[in-house]
């Protein structure tokens, strides 16, 4: 573990960029070689193969690649503050598998997991030969959404297959990752316990059950809490005051799990009563690498939180308690390093659309109706003082008009529960433009009684989604409501915003009524309709329109300069489809892959057959892209009548973006060592404030020709990854490099910032 050396977190995109950024984008291509996988550490791969062909397809692994006992994992750097990461790939199980299972780890914390079995029905059937001839195989596109804050992150993918590569295997493609960040508008909140020695002061906090407040868990390791003080019954809590105008808060600290918890322990964090767990990830207590403090022969666990919460108040408390069943000496826990960051938006790139029901007492509600249009009786309710919209049972729907031109709505609220929520299915739908989307909302919620006595909770809901239509169109439809069970709303809020870094080059089908398609070359049987209703809008396409194998296309002229294009759209999944493809390609390569989850069921009942429901999502797609034109193509594999499957698009806009500076970093860090392509400081730079463990990984493959090193800094190049090998060690600025010097430093998979007063036998590994 490096502990010692200045490690200063950041690789800093260069003035504002887009509210989401492109961390990497891997194994796209239809067909690729072994260059393709660079910055991956592959263990335990069959003959050292990498690669693979299945179907008409190349994979990163697959068959007599990885198969028993592969893992390959890799670092990457996002380069922006984010909070949250999205990992999308196609996965590819092949042949004999018998209920194995597929992991994605993130910083060693398990985030995705996959079972299958060979005989199972297939999420995605592959065309062509895969694998073993007498084994079926498949494979599913995958999405993963993730709280995480870190700049720097591991990736590992690994499975429990217990056969040669030749008899079972897994592979991945379109492997992306994508950051979602708050701009230039995060504010720092509070940051405490990140130093070795920092001061043992917990006066700020209210303690109980905690004692010593301060210990110190291996070498160097100080913790709030620790080993015998903090455990079963502590809790420690604090209030954080005067926030700036935000949407959410993100909390990042280390969670350090000492002894034997299990898997009935686990730290609870408390923030603005929204509830999460957080347990130890194995319990693999014999692990000696990790013998650190507390009782020998008991392994301890440091588990790194990233927890975001909707927010909205001007202060915030927030709580950690131990939910153990032993005595402090036997399961303990503390944390360090704790980071408390606000996400904000600026007037210049948010239009406030909405903001309602937030003063103490009100009266209006707002033109919100039941899904009839008809006014709601009684819809208000008194709480302790203040007004509370509601209470409700029905689905209630409010549309905004004339939204200014954006490419995502942020929406919060803050919703009272009452009666008995007790069913976990109890809940709340929202719907956006009658597309279902996905609220960040807490597990669970401190108990309220503030109202009366059915008061159950406070729930905090937050949606971000893809957005530029003129209209929003917001749907809340309670789910498995039963006897006394309603809901109630205060501080709703919606903000249409704009990605900053990006250039809209076309909007489509956003009007509510359309009947032709500009530009657009149709192909299959289509009946002769361009244009068709679902629902309350207009469908490029849809029932009895598109699909049995259609393909529909644009091509986008003279692009000004850029380094990525993003698409974003609605699809409706309209009627029986059962399992087959609907592809989305750039430039004839298909990038992504997507099906309905459903045969029968749905989300709602728009348009079509009428015995079957619709689904409808709205994607948005990043692309590495830098030429001029741009071919998007939308197509089906469906193989069954236009009156049985169909499909239709929406709200479609296409986007390009640069990222700024080369996408790396801002050249007027004087605290940070820079790199440049040039000699004499010219050129592309990368300022580098932190170790980078693989360049290549944040997509700087470019040669180092000139650095500039501030005074008292210093920076080793070394050959190998991991910090072993060769290294060169550089003092002072280097103007232009060349011979060995040169030689060496562009081949470095890492480059490690050392101030020179920092004592090198400090340094652990």
């Amino acid at each position: 573990m490096r502990k010692s050396w200045i490690i200063i977190a950041a690789l800093l995109i260069a003035s504002a960029v887009a509210d989401v950024k492109l961390v990497t984008s891997e194994f796209s291509a239809k067909s690729f070689d072994n260059s393709a996988v660079s910055g991956w550490s592959v263990v335990g791969n069959k003959g050292n193969n990498l690669i693979s062909t299945c179907g008409d397809q190349t994979i990163f692994g697959g068959y007599n690649a990885f198969g028993v006992g592969a893992s390959a994992s890799k670092n990457y750097n996002s380069g922006v503050d984010h909070f949250e990461l999205t990992f999308n790939f196609d996965l590819y199980t092949v042949d004999s598998w018998d209920n194995e299972v597929f992991s994605l780890y993130v910083d060693d914390q398990l985030v995705y997991s996959f079972s299958t079995q060979y005989n199972q029905p297939s999420p995605r059937p592959i065309n062509g030969a895969c694998g073993a001839p007498n084994w079926p195989d498949r494979y599913q596109s995958v999405t993963v959404k993730l709280s995480h804050y870190r700049r720097q992150f591991t990736v590992r993918l690994t499975s429990t297959l217990d056969q040669d590569a030749s008899d079972e295997s897994w592979g991945v493609k379109n492997f992306q990752i994508l950051a979602r960040h708050g701009g230039g508008n995060i504010s720092v909140i509070s940051e405490e316990f990140s130093q070795d020695s920092f001061k043992s002061d917990a006066s700020s906090w209210t303690v109980i059950n905690v004692s010593p407040a301060f210990t110190q868990c291996g070498n160097g390791n100080k913790l709030f809490g620790g080993y015998n003080a903090m455990g079963k019954d502590s809790i420690v809590s604090k209030t954080y005051n005067n926030l700036p105008s935000h949407y959410g808060v993100l909390f990042a600290f280390d969670l350090w799990l000492i002894d034997s918890p299990d898997s009935v322990d686990y730290v609870q964090v408390i923030a603005d009563g929204q509830i999460s767990r957080f347990y130890r990830p194995d319990w693999n207590y014999g692990d000696s690498q990790n013998f650190i403090c507390g009782v020998q022969g008991w392994s301890e666990r440091i588990v790194k939180i990233n927890l975001f919460v909707p927010h909205k108040g001007s202060s915030i408390n927030i709580s950690l308690r131990g939910v153990f069943d032993e005595a402090k000496d036997n399961e303990s826990f503390g944390f360090r390093n704790l980071r408390i960051v606000s996400l904000g938006c600026s007037s210049a790139r948010c239009q406030q659309v909405s903001n309602e029901f937030y003063q103490q007492t009100f009266a209006d509600p707002q033109n919100w109706t039941d899904e009839g249009g008809n006014a709601l009786a009684s819809p208000f309710k008194t709480c302790s003082g203040a007004t509370l919209f509601g209470p409700f049972s029905v689905p209630i729907v409010k549309t905004y008009d004339s939204l200014q031109p954006h490419s995502g709505v942020r929406i919060f609220l803050r919703v009272y529960t009452l009666g008995d929520w007790t069913n976990a299915s109890t809940g709340l739908q929202f719907y956006v433009n009658n597309v279902l989307t996905t609220p960040k909302v807490a597990a669970e919620f401190a108990k309220n009684k503030i109202c009366d006595a059915d008061t159950e909770s406070v729930r905090n809901y937050f949606i971000d989604v893809p957005h530029a239509n003129s209209i929003l169109d917001l749907n809340i439809k309670p789910v498995n409501f039963a006897g006394n069970t309603k809901y109630t709303i205060r501080d709703l809020s919606v903000t249409a915003y704009v990605e900053e870094g990006q250039t809209l080059v076309s909007s489509e089908f956003t009007q509510v009524n359309f009947d032709s398609a500009n530009g657009w070359t149709v192909n299959g049987n289509t009946n002769g309709v361009v244009a068709s209703r679902c629902g309350k809008y207009s469908v490029f396409g849809g029932f009895n329109a598109f699909g049995r194998k259609t393909s529909a296309s644009k091509s986008y002229q003279q692009l000004a300069d850029h380094d990525y294009a993003v698409i974003v759209f609605t699809i409706y999944f309209i009627d029986t489809w059962d399992r087959e493809n609907f592809n989305i390609a750039v430039d004839d390569v298909i990038i992504k892959r997507l099906t309905k989850s459903d045969t029968w069921s749905g989300h709602q009942n728009l348009c079509g057959r009428g015995d079957s429901k619709e689904e409808t999502y709205t994607i948005q797609l990043f692309v590495p892209h830098n030429a001029n034109s741009l071919k998007l193509t939308f197509s089906d594999e469906l193989d069954q009548t236009t009156d049985d499957e169909s499909w239709g698009i929406r709200d479609l806009s296409v986007l390009i973006g640069k990222n700024q500076g080369d996408g790396y970093v801002s050249k007027d860090d004087t605290n940070c060592i820079q790199i440049y392509t040039a000699c004499n400081y010219d050129g592309q730079s990368l300022a580098v404030c932190d170790d980078i463990p693989d360049l290549a990984a944040i997509g700087w493959t470019k040669p180092i020709r000139s650095i500039s090193i501030p005074q008292g800094k210093s920076i080793k190049a070394y050959k190998s990854a991991n910090y072993k090998g060769d290294f060169k060690e550089f003092n002072s600025s280097q103007d232009c490099l060349t011979g060995q010097n040169y030689l060496l430093i562009n081949r470095a998979f890492n480059i490690d910032v050392e101030p020179e007063t920092k004592l090198k036998h400090q340094r652990r590994i």
